[in-house]
């Protein structure tokens, strides 16, 4: 078992997106990532892997391929990552996604 105290969780910034790291283990990631207000992830991008998001605040689009979706608060979503995805926010307010990430390998951060 791995435990991560919330006060000892780590937090990162990428692209204005604040990624507060919950746990890891081997392959697997979970996150809470924080997109304020007009923030994205960036270009589309690919990695190894699957992803599964939960929206917990705000609302965002998420686009992979000919795919594209309005996620908002308590939906949730999921892709085989090896396709190019993104996700942008919607709206004047901040979204908060919680986001686990899959590999057979051992993942480096995605972000």
């Amino acid at each position: 078992m791995r435990v991560v105290k919330k006060e000892n969780r780590t937090n990162t910034f990428y692209n204005g997106l604040k990624i507060e790291h919950l746990t890891s283990r081997g392959g697997l990631q979970t996150m809470i990532v924080e997109f304020p207000p007009g923030a994205s992830k960036g270009q589309p991008n690919a990695h190894e892997g699957e992803e599964c998001h939960l929206v917990l605040e705000g609302k965002i689009i998420a686009e992979q391929g000919e795919d594209i979706v309005v996620a908002d608060e308590g939906d949730s979503f999921s892709w085989n990552a090896s396709v190019p995805h993104f996700v942008k926010i919607i709206g004047e307010e901040k979204a908060v996604v919680l986001i686990s990430t899959y590999s057979d390998t051992e993942l480096n951060d995605i972000f």
